[in-house]
């Protein structure tokens, strides 16, 4: 069989983990990759697989106006990749200007506006007949008196908008939630409130699509995190795939009601009682944890790019068994690289997850110098985590 050539470049904007696995996945196979990246500390850019580019700020309107300036070092329109969702709601305000020049499979941006904002996702929820944890919508401390009859702590505390300054916060009383509205309510304008789902990290699921221009899905993988940081509330930092075929049914479910076209996930939260509930949609980019699907057969950026490029017949797509590769992201969490779920026990679990399969999300033998350049940051900022934790012990 003749491997496949591919002139058409790809432009991918972040150098984070991800954009990392991105950058990587498509570099391997002789793709041109082309990052604009405006954080210049990033070990991210020192990979071998994209060529950098400064730009002013990859998180704001900036980002349009680079956008366009990029193109005219390119002979035809580049496939367009973006890794957070500052980026999706910019492209979704300016798309108007990028959409002739970039090939770049979305869905409409009023539906991308509806998918990333978490005001709007329990409506979308409740119209497909999916449980959404029940959630208010708060602005400042001076509410909290006012509706205190309908707080049932413990609730999680988040930002409406994404990448807001944190992810999740668990709020265990109402003078919690005070102090907690006191300290962000000046830089965030809105928060939600929502009733806690029971259940550690391996009861959250993500099942993830790329879907055609019908809306149809043409690859899918399901997974669930083992671990995240902040424990239980914050990204993962260790997943593996999951052999759930009915949360692949509940998220095409919920993206059935919009007309949701390239990209797109949904994480469900699987309570102590079996309960399913919708947590949030990603929509128009890769997640966090893309490497996870990449390394257990399913490549959605090298299909994105294929599927863009008018690449025909796309090579199939089969999703590894349950005890498949294990996504490791150590940098963002140290314990991550020791365990699944923790520092590990003795015997059998030992055993276990020293001879499991394991994928690194920073570390790979042919592009090593991201995840060097990386290690002294990450040491360095897990060690200041285990002091603060030691003071605060020795403070109580």
């Amino acid at each position: 069989m003749t491997k496949p050539t591919h002139t058409t470049p790809a432009v991918l904007v972040g150098l984070c983990t991800h954009g990392l696995a991105i950058a990587r996945s498509l570099g391997r196979r002789g793709i041109r990759v082309v990052a604009l990246e405006s954080n210049r500390t990033l070990a991210g850019r020192r990979t071998r697989f994209a060529e950098v580019v400064d730009a002013e700020n990859i998180n704001g309107p900036a980002l349009i106006d680079d956008l366009v300036r990029l193109r005219e070092r390119f002979r035809e329109n580049p496939v367009l990749f973006i890794t957070n969702d500052n980026m999706v709601r910019v492209l979704a305000e300016g798309l108007d200007r990028i959409a002739p020049l970039y090939r770049f499979h979305w869905s409409d941006p009023s539906v991308v506006r509806r998918l990333v904002d978490k005001k709007e996702i329990e409506a979308l929820a409740g119209e497909c007949g999916l449980l959404y944890p029940r959630s208010l919508l708060i602005s400042n401390a001076s509410e909290v008196a006012s509706r205190r009859a309908e707080f049932r702590f413990p609730m999680a505390f988040k930002p409406t908008k994404p990448l807001s300054g944190f992810k999740a916060l668990k709020i265990e009383s109402e003078s919690e939630l005070e102090r907690a509205l006191r300290k962000y309510e000046g830089t965030i304008s809105h928060f939600l409130l929502q009733e806690w789902v029971t259940g550690m990290e391996p009861s959250i699921y993500f099942a993830n699509f790329y879907f055609d221009r019908e809306h149809r899905p043409i690859a899918s993988f399901v997974g669930r995190k083992v671990r995240a940081f902040p424990r239980n509330l914050g990204g993962a930092c260790s997943a593996e795939p999951a052999d759930r075929p009915d949360i692949a049914e509940e998220a095409l479910r919920f993206f059935r009601s919009v007309p949701v076209r390239g990209p797109a996930s949904l994480e469900i939260k699987e309570d102590d009682s079996g309960r399913r509930f919708v947590i949030e949609p990603t929509i128009g980019r890769f997640d966090f944890y893309i490497l996870c699907c990449i390394a257990n057969g399913v490549d959605f950026p090298y299909l994105s790019y294929l599927y863009q490029t008018d690449a025909a017949p796309l090579p199939p797509s089969r999703q590894a068994p349950e005890r498949g590769t294990m996504w490791v992201d150590f940098h963002s969490d140290f314990p991550a690289l020791l365990s699944s779920r923790g520092i590990p026990g003795v015997g059998k679990e030992v055993r276990d997850f020293i001879l499991r399969p394991k994928i690194f999300a920073m570390w790979a033998w042919d592009d090593p110098w991201p995840s060097i350049l990386e290690w002294p940051r990450s040491l360095a900022s897990y060690a200041s985590r285990v002091l603060r934790r030691f003071s605060r012990a020795r403070g109580g």
